[in-house]
């Protein structure tokens, strides 16, 4: 494939029942190509949250944690070792207790 070209999946999704979330993402990841146009089965994988602030899933503020655990699975499955983590972007300064507070909510 060229680097030009870009390959996009779109799959709806009618909420975040993690069964329904997680049949979506691996639809998706399927039709972009499968996780193997991604990632190897050996590989060591980070899964970067994307953590704004501590806020509920509801507001849309940072990564859905059921979108977050079944690209999680979607990896493991493939047999990939999964490490996830984040530095959040809250306009504060980074401490062990804005790092709890953004991933807790």
């Amino acid at each position: 494939m060229s680097d030009s070209i870009k390959t996009v999946s779109v799959v709806w999704c009618d909420d975040y029942d993690r069964g329904k979330t997680c049949a979506a993402v691996r639809r998706a990841i399927d039709l972009a190509g499968g996780i193997g146009a991604f990632v190897l089965s050996v590989q060591k994988v980070f899964l970067k949250f994307n953590l704004l602030s501590g806020s509920v899933p509801e507001t849309c503020v940072t990564a859905n944690p059921e979108v977050v655990y079944a690209v999680a699975k979607l990896l493991k499955d493939d047999g990939c070792d999964v490490l996830g983590g984040d530095s959040p972007s809250s306009g504060s300064r980074y401490t062990e207790n804005n790092l709890r507070k953004a991933l807790v909510g």
